[in-house]
């Protein structure tokens, strides 16, 4: 949204549309055969069904995944981890990850009035936390699999109390020691940290401010108007 301060207008007239919608029972009638004989408010999606021989409708798993990818890298950063846990399994695909992607789209669906609000605290310090789950997947998998004694990473990198990268992974190789696994989290979130740090010291030191400066409330709604107007 190039435009923060409309928002609330944004939201009151997605809100609007979906009522509408929903009051219209436009899901069902586009479904039914004599949908052309029924009244349909115009819409800006379209929705495309494809049915197998038995009549059930059929839709793509990558296709679906792919969507989720989309959203949860723009505007629904809560759903990342469940999005690429269903990732892994585009390939190969079972029943059961069907149904937990079918759960995270009735997720959105109930939660779509709602959001994160992020503040920042006005500063331009750098903070970074990493943990790691040692062999995490035991007696989560089957004990045949070689995924059951995978360990996993996750890291998040702040700027200004405001989330600025956050990953998590499940480290290739098998580690042998919680130590071990934290340490390969570690040397993970650092190999990012380093050079956003780089980045940080440079545009200070351009802007003549200190890594210890505080924005007042007056240059700090200077600053957001100006960032706001130029793009």
């Amino acid at each position: 949204m190039r435009d923060h301060l409309h928002i609330k207008e944004w939201l009151a007239a997605a809100r609007k549309e979906i009522t509408q919608l929903e009051k219209k029972n436009c899901w069902s009638e586009c479904l039914k055969s004599e949908a052309k004989s029924e009244k349909i408010i115009p819409c800006t999606w379209v929705f495309n069904f494809k049915r197998n021989p038995a009549g059930e409708i059929e839709w793509n798993y990558a296709s679906v995944v792919g969507m989720l990818l989309y959203v949860s890298n723009n505007t629904r950063p809560d759903i990342t981890f469940a999005v690429s846990q269903v990732a892994r399994f585009t390939a190969n695909s079972k029943k059961s990850h069907a149904t937990a992607v079918k759960t995270i789209v009735r997720y959105l669906l109930r939660t779509r009035t709602k959001g994160l609000i992020v503040k920042s605290d006005r500063t331009y310090d750098l903070d970074t936390w990493v943990d790691a789950d040692f062999a995490g997947l035991y007696t989560q998998e089957p004990p045949e699999s070689p995924m059951s004694v995978k360990s996993r990473y996750a890291y998040i990198i702040r700027f200004g109390g405001m989330p600025l990268v956050w990953k998590t992974q499940l480290i290739s190789e098998n580690c042998l020691s919680t130590l071990h696994s934290e340490y390969v989290g570690l040397s993970n979130a650092v190999r990012n940290l380093i050079p956003i740090r780089s980045l940080v010291l440079d545009t200070l030191e351009q802007l003549g401010l200190t890594a210890n400066s505080q924005l007042s409330d007056a240059r700090y709604s200077k600053i957001t108007k100006v960032l706001t107007s130029s793009r």
